[in-house]
């Protein structure tokens, strides 16, 4: 060979012996992110203290089952203790299959049966829309109080009334008995006034609030068979919000309870995450701390909708999506090496299956996968030029090689197209409740409702003027919060629920994502969290659609990831020792960086013990939350406040 071809030997041997200590890094990589029995007790440790204070105030199984199925001609007469004053009636509204607009009618008189119920006796029309599975005031007399002996109501056919109260001056139930009821069947109108005890109520603990009235009450549809009210997104996160429906009943706990049990199990998926990003307990531990302080996933866990659905399988998506990209096909066992890559699709068409925006993780990981393969690629013609000029034959590795890469590509076509798909389309099942569950019937279904959500997000919520609607550059400093829930006034309570993170998150992750930004150094690390967080933000940069602060929930870890990143790089260029312990009890040393990282903790802490009532709506003095409250106003929008 002339000096040339040496040269160009050299060079060769030179970036293969790169490859080989990229390899060995790799392999050591994987060894630390592996997770060990402590990992794992640290993971349940996580998933338990979440869960536990995720049920603080979230719903109870205390409401009205039984119901009055409302038919046109139903009426019912009670007859109240003489000199009785009815000053307010409440009403609990149960989920009927027809829908639409309904009247509740109620009469009042000295003398009445019911068969001589008058225009003139009618107190009260109660027009009842939207009214469901919450407590809501029918008839308020105000300053006076209706003093009459027999109370009647009829209402429209079709509907379930679950219960009825009659309250006097002092908002004590009034008891009655029932002299005339003409309804007939299992569910007649005496079903309506059999659960009285279950009044007072608490409005969080006992109604739906935000959009639960439209994901609880498609679950509970599911459920019944009937067709889903709400169709504006995959069906997936509203079949696991019915299971948790089947076990405890159609009430708050029963509704809420699987998105408690996911959110808590992403707290410890945040933690595996963490460990195979950053590849230390430590900093996995600080990581998935900083993802239970965050609001919005607190908030949104809550409540029952989509969100934390989408959110926990994109999370296990990325997480499989990374241990295949630290493996190296070429190398080792192919079945072994694409396993994770398999489950990262499976996890993937869960995603999209609750909502659309799994198809954002979508792109990171095509991201991730397309890197993958050019650097498999590079290494075979590496290789592959060392072989040939060692005169050695390069048909087997170059057959070996071509295998393996069919392998990988029919691999990604079968677990990112062909299983996505079929996840996709059997979550439909649902929707087949005419007695058709053809495979023809199945796939119509699907198509119809996919133009029907294309047409909903692209043109019926554009540039929707919504009191709590925020531009995406706004997420980033918690400006505009999604106001959810009020307490009713009348029960002199300042009680409120925010959909915001927290702001010592929020703000210090501005400072973190420039530091990252103009970070000189770029490794595998910064690929991870920068294809994350473009992937689930950038989108939302090109959608007309209203959008809210909740859209940037998906992007949360990875922005948490940039704090920790930087907090990372703090503590090795602080490592001067502030202050030693060296006794029977604690052997520790205080750095400045560890100093500024604690300090930092203990806000994030504090921050969310501060704002904990306004994540889940438990009662506070007005003055008290005036002084939590009030001062945001100073640094952002918020509604409701």
């Amino acid at each position: 060979m002339d000096n040339q071809e040496i040269k160009h030997y050299q060079k060769l041997n030179k970036k293969l012996e790169q490859f080989d200590n990229k390899y060995k890094k790799s392999l050591s990589s994987r060894k630390i992110s592996r997770l060990s029995s402590k990992d794992y007790i640290i993971m349940l440790v996580f998933f338990a203290a979440y869960f536990l204070v995720s049920m603080i105030n979230m719903g109870s199984t205390d409401v009205p089952q039984t119901y009055w199925e409302t038919a046109q001609s139903d009426i019912i007469v009670l007859q109240l203790p003489n000199n009785t004053q009815v000053k307010e009636i409440w009403c609990y509204n149960g989920i009927d299959k027809s829908g639409g607009v309904k009247k509740l009618n109620v009469y009042a008189s000295d003398s009445m049966s019911a068969s001589e119920l008058k225009t003139e006796d009618r107190i009260k029309q109660k027009t009842i829309e939207d009214n469901l599975y919450c407590w809501f005031m029918v008839y308020d007399g105000g300053e006076t109080s209706v003093n009459k002996n027999y109370f009647a109501f009829s209402c429209s056919g079709g509907m379930r009334i679950n219960e009825i109260v009659l309250l006097d001056s002092g908002r004590k139930i009034i008891n009655y008995s029932i002299v005339n009821d003409n309804s007939i069947g299992e569910h007649s109108a005496r079903y309506a006034f059999d659960e009285k005890n279950y009044y007072p109520f608490n409005s969080l603990m006992t109604d739906m609030y935000f959009d639960e009235i439209y994901h609880a009450r498609t679950a509970f549809e599911h459920i019944m068979g009937w067709q889903p009210y709400e169709r504006t997104h995959p069906p997936l996160g509203k079949i696991i919000i019915s299971l948790g429906i089947r076990i405890f009943g159609m009430n708050p706990f029963g509704w809420r309870i699987s998105g408690v049990i996911f959110s808590a199990m992403l707290s410890a998926a945040l933690y595996a995450l963490g460990k195979n990003i950053f590849l230390s307990r430590k900093w996995a531990a600080l990581f998935a701390l900083l993802g239970c302080l965050d609001g919005l996933h607190f908030v949104q866990g809550r409540i029952a909708t989509i969100d934390t659905y989408i959110v926990f399988f994109s999370t296990l998506a990325m997480l499989f999506m990374i241990k295949f990209f630290r493996t190296n096909i070429l190398r080792e066992n192919t079945l072994k090496s694409l396993l994770p890559f398999a489950l990262s699709g499976i996890f993937f068409g869960l995603a999209i299956s609750s909502k659309w925006t799994g198809f954002y993780t979508g792109a990171g990981l095509l991201a991730l996968f397309i890197i993958y393969i050019a650097k498999m690629i590079n290494e075979y013609r590496y290789k592959a030029a060392i072989l040939y000029h060692d005169g050695q034959d390069i048909k087997g590795y170059s057959k070996a090689f071509n295998y393996k890469l069919i392998c990988t590509l029919f691999t990604g076509i079968i677990f990112f197209v062909i299983i996505p798909f079929i996840i996709y389309l059997l979550s439909y099942l649902p929707y087949l409740t005419d007695g058709n569950k053809s495979l023809k019937a199945l796939f119509d279904t699907m198509a119809e409702n996919q133009s029907y959500m294309l047409n909903y997000h692209a043109k019926w919520v554009v540039n929707d003027e919504h009191q709590c609607a925020s531009p995406w550059y706004s997420w980033l400093f918690n400006y505009r919060s999604v106001f959810m829930y009020k307490a009713d006034d009348s029960f002199n309570a300042y009680a409120r629920i925010h959909s915001m993170g927290n702001y010592m998150v929020m703000w210090f992750g501005a400072v973190a994502l420039i530091y990252f930004i103009f970070s000189k150094k770029f490794g595998q690390t910064k690929l991870f969290l920068l294809t994350g967080f473009l992937s689930a933000l950038l989108p939302w940069t090109l959608v007309e659609r209203t959008t809210f602060i909740y859209h940037f929930y998906p992007a949360m870890p990875y922005y948490i990831g940039m704090i920790i990143y930087l907090l990372r790089d703090i503590c090795k260029k602080n490592g001067d020792v502030v202050r030693s312990f060296d006794n029977i009890f604690i052997k520790a040393k205080i750095t400045k960086g560890g100093l500024f990282c604690g300090v930092y903790i203990a806000l994030a802490v504090l921050n969310f013990i501060l704002f904990f009532p306004a994540y889940t709506g438990i009662p506070v003095d007005y003055t008290l939350a005036s002084l939590m409250f009030r001062w945001l106003g100073v640094f952002s929008k918020h509604v409701g406040l």
